[in-house]
């Protein structure tokens, strides 16, 4: 399970950089409000500095959700048996790593 943590947390934060964008489609569709109106509005009426301030804003909270979950993917990597920080998983492929570097083969003569 603590080997799942990552690729978890990989499809979260896209998934969270898409679901602003997905609100903002939404609006568009069938919204009274919101920033997919807005945008809307200022496009109709050739407003492009309201134009600018939506997509800025779009973008502000996408980049703000994903580093959410880039946060809670960085608080989530603790090994509660041994404390350890990192996935368990990574920990004993370096562990691996190490010892084959350590155990080189001897050359014959």
């Amino acid at each position: 399970m603590p080997a799942a943590v990552p690729a978890f947390f990989a499809g979260l934060q896209v998934s969270a950089a898409y679901a602003m964008l997905g609100a903002v489609i939404a609006e568009w569709m069938g919204a009274s409000q919101g920033l997919g109106i807005f945008l809307t509005r200022a496009q109709t009426s050739f407003r492009l500095d309201r134009v600018f301030v939506g997509i800025a804003a779009i973008a502000l909270v996408s980049v703000a959700l994903f580093l959410v979950v880039r946060l809670a993917n960085h608080h989530s990597r603790t090994d509660a048996w041994t404390g350890a920080r990192g996935c368990a998983l990574h920990q004993r492929t370096d562990q691996t790593l190490s010892l084959i570097h350590i155990s080189e083969p001897t050359r014959p003569y």
